[in-house]
């Protein structure tokens, strides 16, 4: 016999704000140790879809996760916007004139997953290990440079124009991640390498770096300049 034929075990009603009885704390223990593996597929989805929404779909439950002066005004923004309306949400270096900003969803970075959390089929320790094997192998690493400074349009002009951050440390990033789907947050790979290979890949990056800026009429940069130093924040 199922255990969801008990009419005790479907009369949830439990309120917002009000301390809980002891029995309504059994249902609760009941639903955390449930064994799911050992029920069938009709049992769990039973449970998932009659059950436990109707601890959830009550009025008063939902209005106690909102602000009492919410109110909802969302509107989606796109590159199309007004101008003067982006610039009220324009960081860092808001009044800098020549950044160049794109919204997230025309990111190539983005797509490629820089920033994922995860590299599927590889562990941090791989990662890590791949993106300094990347970074120490010059030619590979310039072919790809190559690729970004070209293929990646919106990353770049809205990435290579913030004075702000580090530009060198985001091309490396970034053709790890173009290369081999390496996410951004395991750029620690780069203390891997000895700080001859460190100097190597940085001065690499910075060639690249000043091609794509002589490229769209900008000035040249020194090593110190690209990497922001005394003015980095964070990369977005």
């Amino acid at each position: 016999m199922s255990i969801f034929n008990n009419d005790e075990f479907n009369d949830y009603n439990f309120i917002p704000g009000k301390p809980l009885t002891e029995e309504e704390t059994n249902k609760i223990d009941f639903l955390i140790n449930f064994d799911f593996q050992n029920k069938s597929e009709h049992e769990i989805y039973f449970l998932v879809q009659h059950n436990t929404e109707n601890i959830f779909n009550d009025n008063d439950f939902s209005s106690a996760w909102e602000s009492s002066d919410y109110v909802d005004n969302f509107e989606e923004i796109s590159d199309d916007i007004n101008e003067e309306f982006m610039n009220e949400f324009k960081i860092p270096n808001e009044n800098d004139k020549d950044r160049i900003y794109h919204t997230y969803d025309k990111w190539e970075c983005h797509k490629a997953g820089f920033y994922s959390s995860k590299k599927e089929g590889m562990t941090k320790e791989q990662c890590e290990f791949f993106y300094a094997n990347f970074l120490r192998d010059l030619n590979l690493f310039e072919n790809v440079l190559n690729k970004v400074i070209n293929e990646w349009k919106f990353s770049c002009e809205h990435y290579l124009t913030n004075k702000s951050m580090n530009r060198i440390a985001w091309l490396g990033q970034a053709s790890v991640c173009l290369h081999a789907g390496i996410p951004s947050i395991f750029c620690s790979g780069f203390n891997l390498l000895s700080q001859e290979e460190q100097i190597k890949a940085n001065e690499l990056a910075l060639k690249y770096l000043n091609i794509w800026l002589k490229n769209n009429n900008r000035n040249e940069l020194t090593m110190d300049q690209a990497l922001s130093i005394n003015r980095q924040v964070e990369l977005y």
